[in-house]
């Protein structure tokens, strides 16, 4: 069977978005045998670090990311028609990537009124460029969105505006989490031959099983502070943001083997290691955390992310249980 890696993929500290601990995220990897999972939670890097050590305690190699929503230049392509702001998916390669990723988050964290959801400056995306890989952002981002308000040069346009940033770093991103997506993913995938840029496939992951959807879209209403008979539509997380195997993702790209092939390119290019003194020494044992709790002033990454504080182990359930109706008498 081919390989494949998820590169999308949200914990709890997307709050109230993604449902899965960063390590239970981790675990359902390893028990569907991939060796490598990237972690690209909203607007932050807060769970990172987390995440990095509950794939290593597990033999799993860890890639760290983020979705990070983007505002268009005012030339961007039928910017004066759609005017709408998009999120991509960024994959540190290397401590480069991981740095510029930090400088990305914290502008993110510190935008005015602490509104992360405003976006970064086209500006502010150009000069953090170095050492992520770039993923277009899947079946409901910008350049899906061109592609679905009109001709499809104005999508090859928006690429063409990404590739000069990123270079051999960009994959145009497709989604098959439902039947409605395959003619979507076809246009996104010629617009990508013609730029040409290669594609790759994800599934956008919220939760970890078909079942837990209702919960995702009840918090989505408690994020947004709505009822649920009010929610927007394509607020909640697209249906089928579970955790996919390997074996149905090849099944769903069956037309589009090269979008499978490149999940584990781009694994095997993002080798960011966040080394202890211990693990230098072939010791991999002692956590980066804990390393770094007991030496903070010793070899810390050059720029941290701003920290919120965390959520307490499985808050999620203990939230849930209380939306559940009192039985009567």
């Amino acid at each position: 069977m081919a390989s494949f890696t998820h590169l999308h993929t949200h914990s709890g500290y997307s709050f109230l978005d993604g449902l899965p601990s960063p390590t239970e995220l981790a675990q359902a990897a390893a028990n569907d045998g991939m060796d490598a999972l990237a972690l690209t939670d909203h607007h932050g890097l807060t769970g990172a670090i987390e995440f990095y050590d509950a794939c290593r305690a597990i033999g799993l190699r860890p890639i760290l990311g983020m979705e990070a929503t983007v505002n268009p230049p005012a030339d961007w392509p039928r910017a004066d028609a759609l005017a709408e702001k998009g999120n991509l998916v960024l994959l540190a390669m290397d401590l480069d990537g991981w740095r510029s990723l930090c400088r990305l988050s914290t502008l993110l964290q510190t935008a005015p009124d602490r509104d992360p959801t405003r976006g970064l400056t086209f500006d502010q995306l150009t000069r953090n460029t170095t050492g992520p890989i770039c993923l277009t952002g899947g079946a409901r981002r910008l350049a899906a969105k061109l592609i679905l308000a009109g001709p499809d040069d104005a999508a090859r346009g928006c690429l063409a505006r990404l590739a000069d940033l990123f270079r051999d770093r960009l994959y145009v991103e497709l989604q098959k989490q439902s039947p409605a997506d395959d003619e979507l993913a076809s246009r996104l995938a010629r617009a990508a031959q013609q730029v040409p840029l290669p594609i790759v496939a994800t599934n956008s992951v919220h939760y970890l099983t078909p079942g837990q959807a209702e919960l995702q879209r009840t918090f989505t209403a408690m994020r947004l502070n709505r009822p649920l008979s009010d929610l927007p539509r394509d607020a909640a997380a697209p249906p089928g943001s579970h955790f996919v195997s390997t074996a149905e993702m090849v099944e769903r790209f069956a037309d589009l083997p090269e979008a499978i092939a490149a999940t584990r390119e781009i694994a095997d290019r993002c080798r960011l290691e966040l080394n202890s003194p211990s693990s230098a020494n072939g010791d991999t044992r002692r956590s980066f955390s804990s390393w770094r709790r007991s030496s903070p002033t010793r070899g810390a990454p050059a720029c941290r992310p701003l920290r919120a504080a965390r959520p307490p182990r499985r808050w999620w359930l203990t939230a849930s249980a209380s939306l559940r109706p009192t039985p009567s008498g």
